[in-house]
């Protein structure tokens, strides 16, 4: 029986690049494979035929000298693919169980306008599983080791679903608990967990411009899995507290200032306070309530920029509130001559 086209068999064209092949035979091999179709006598030569189209193709030196000869003098047929070749193939273990990770951990942390302007380094102290140090993360008791475990040959996978459900991933085997191995005598630290809750002290770099409601991640500061593997992540969301002084719109900082009815008139060199120290600015004379000033960047930084926002500095002209029986008497010559009405509005 003359044997089909390795292209054919793949359902591909000749000029295929090898992700097409790998693909389609992923396909083909899923629609094709016995445990998928167990009615079918013909599913295991098919299964077959695919492996081996895709064991030449794959291989850019068989797949020249099958493109120049054929079958006739190509000579490389595969009799015998495994399952384990198919989960090498595509990157998935086999023989020994995937390494676990850790789950992750959240915290809000709050920070001052200040802290935003110059960056800040933070101390927190958290609450996480760390590696039991009495058994190296084993579980297992002093003098002894886990071994691997029997039902899962250390996969920490439970295969039985045949090729299909291994392929992605299976289940755990519940022998093991996904493990990989058993342990015989529990570490009594950690009671067999392979790792202790402890308040773990961990510093959080910020820099200057984080914006409120951003969300960071430290990496491998979660929680570590039980048994060894790699930590989670911990989760960082920034919450930007009010400030009594300033108002933030975007990097701009906006900041209320009252004035003398004397300053106002005659103008003043005032101090006016800001993010990074005092500084101060020269009021013209009259000027009138509501005036904005600004400052140049002496507002918020950009993250990850040497630019900033401005301080907008909001001018009111201060009115006292009571004045006794003297002040009244001094102030009475001034209210002919400044008594000026202010322009109407149209």
């Amino acid at each position: 029986m003359k044997k089909q086209d390795y292209y054919q068999t793949l359902g591909l064209q000749r000029n295929a690049t090898q992700a097409e092949i790998k693909k389609a035979y992923r396909k083909k091999a899923l629609q094709s494979h016995p445990d998928s179709n167990p009615n079918d006598p013909t599913a295991e030569a098919k299964f077959k035929e695919i492996s081996e189209a895709y064991n030449t193709l794959k291989n850019p030196k068989k797949r020249a000298q099958y493109d120049r000869f054929g079958h006739q003098k190509s000579n490389y047929h595969q009799q015998h693919f495994h399952f384990q070749d198919i989960m090498q193939e595509f990157g998935m273990p086999f023989g020994q169980p995937a390494t676990r990770q850790g789950a992750n951990l959240r915290i809000k942390l709050n920070v001052t306008m200040e802290e935003i302007a110059h960056g800040v380094n933070k101390e927190v102290k958290i609450d996480r599983a760390v590696p039991c140090r009495s058994c190296n993360s084993s579980g297992a008791a002093a003098g002894t080791r886990p071994t691997t475990c029997q039902q899962c040959n250390g996969t920490g996978r439970n295969n039985s679903g045949g090729f299909v459900q291994a392929l992605f991933g299976g289940s755990s085997c519940h022998h093991c608990n996904g493990q990989g191995k058993t342990i015989t005598k529990e570490c009594q630290p950690c009671q067999g967990k392979g790792r202790q809750h402890k308040k773990d002290q961990v510093i959080i770099q910020l820099p200057p411009g984080v914006q409120d409601s951003t969300e960071y991640i430290m990496k491998g500061k979660g929680n570590y899995p039980l048994r060894g593997g790699i930590p989670g992540n911990l989760h960082i969301h920034i919450q930007e507290l009010s400030h009594t002084k300033y108002r933030r719109r975007g990097n701009n900082v906006h900041y209320n200032h009252y004035i003398s009815y004397t300053d106002a008139l005659f103008g003043a060199t005032i101090q006016i306070p800001t993010l990074y120290g005092p500084t101060e600015i020269t009021l013209p004379p009259h000027t009138q309530s509501d005036t904005i000033l600004r400052l140049r960047s002496k507002g918020l930084p950009y993250l990850n920029s040497s630019q900033k926002g401005d301080q907008h500095i909001h001018i009111h002209i201060w009115v006292p509130q009571k004045l006794t029986t003297s002040e009244k008497k001094k102030l009475m010559p001034l209210v002919d001559l400044l008594k000026n009405h202010p322009p109407q509005q149209s």
